[in-house]
């Protein structure tokens, strides 16, 4: 069975609120001693609290910690997310950036961003710490554009229908460019 990262917020049995990060099979409670324990990978740990509370997440940070949550740091079982997605940073030094998917533009101020994809998620966080998850149909289905409108990548021309530019692929542009010259060199003779 395949690892899952959790986010845990409990409240211990001497009503201490931490939250720990476990990557495991398996997370869910059963009745216990002072309110529940953690079940692990369907093994009762016998480590109780009044309340236990685990969430599927994305990586490590994933998920915003409430605060009542965040002012104690307890691992608890395993103390770790599961590999951490492997991050691409885009726009640095732009203003803006945008991701485009098919039907969906999300727009962030806060550059440069960091982005990250596995399977079905896309995992977005902007220079301010905020993340966001976003389903997709894969990996190549997503562009990242900085302040110049056109994902990395493409060339910015200007162009007389909306939005007043259209997007170039610069390594298709740079070889027909060179075909030309080469087929025009060829027929002149050099």
């Amino acid at each position: 069975m395949k690892k899952q990262c959790y986010l845990l917020l409990f409240n211990n049995c001497s009503d201490v609120k931490g939250h720990g990060y476990y990557c495991v099979e398996s997370a869910t409670t059963a009745p216990g001693s002072c309110g529940l324990v953690q079940v692990i990978n369907g093994v009762n740990t016998g480590i109780g609290a009044k309340t236990l509370t685990f969430i599927p997440v994305s990586y490590a940070g994933a998920y915003p910690i409430p605060p009542e949550y965040s002012t104690k740091y307890d691992s608890g079982y395993d103390g770790s997310c599961c590999d951490p997605p492997n991050f691409t940073t885009y726009c640095q030094g732009s203003k803006q950036a945008k991701v485009s998917l098919s039907n969906q533009e999300y727009i962030f101020q806060n550059v440069p961003i960091k982005v990250s994809c596995e399977g079905t998620t896309l995992l977005i966080e902007d220079s301010s710490g905020a993340a966001r998850n976003v389903e997709v149909p894969n990996c190549n289905s997503y562009k990242v554009s900085c302040g110049d409108d056109c994902p990395e990548g493409f060339c910015k021309c200007h162009s007389d229908s909306y939005p007043g530019y259209c997007c170039l692929d610069c390594l298709a542009t740079a070889a027909s460019i060179r075909s030309i010259t080469n087929e025009l060199r060829s027929k002149n003779g050099r």
